[in-house]
């Protein structure tokens, strides 16, 4: 939530992508084929209709909470230009949209060809709320330096 709101936003460098709260679940836009999950979800939260990705990524700063971030971060991004190829439409989501969902966004637009430094406001301005932690944006900037 965004502050008690449902977040829903277009990714700024790919109209097939959405970005959002979990919130949005409960009425996903009809254009989805597939809802990649960064967060905990319930067993019937999902449209059964959709096609379902889970990864576990924790919204927490310290490397501990989440073993391998960068590689997590780089394998949820390709996921979704994997299915972006395929030419679905994919919603992109996690509790809150605060810090994991506009992380990997970033990441996947870093994959587009996007310089950082242009892709992580660009995102965090159609998720007004979105404030990447200390250690996703650090993850970030390591996969930037990488490249």
């Amino acid at each position: 939530m965004q502050y008690g709101l449902p977040a829903l936003a277009t990714h700024p460098h790919d109209d097939g992508v959405l970005i959002s709260s979990a919130t949005v679940l409960d009425e996903v836009p009809d254009e989805v084929d597939v809802v990649v999950s960064l967060c905990l979800t319930g067993r019937t939260q999902i449209d059964p209709r959709l096609e379902h990705i889970n990864f576990r990524l924790m919204d927490q700063a310290e490397p501990e909470q989440n073993p391998n971030l960068d590689f997590v971060l780089m394998d949820a991004a390709r996921l979704v230009a994997d299915l972006r190829d395929e030419g679905k439409t994919v919603l992109l989501h996690c509790a809150a949209a605060h810090s994991r969902t506009p992380t990997v966004a970033t990441a996947y637009s870093m994959l587009r060809e996007v310089e950082l430094d242009d892709a992580l406001p660009a995102v965090c301005g159609v998720l007004p709320a979105a404030r990447p932690n200390r250690g996703f944006r650090e993850a970030l900037r390591r996969i930037s330096v990488a490249r």
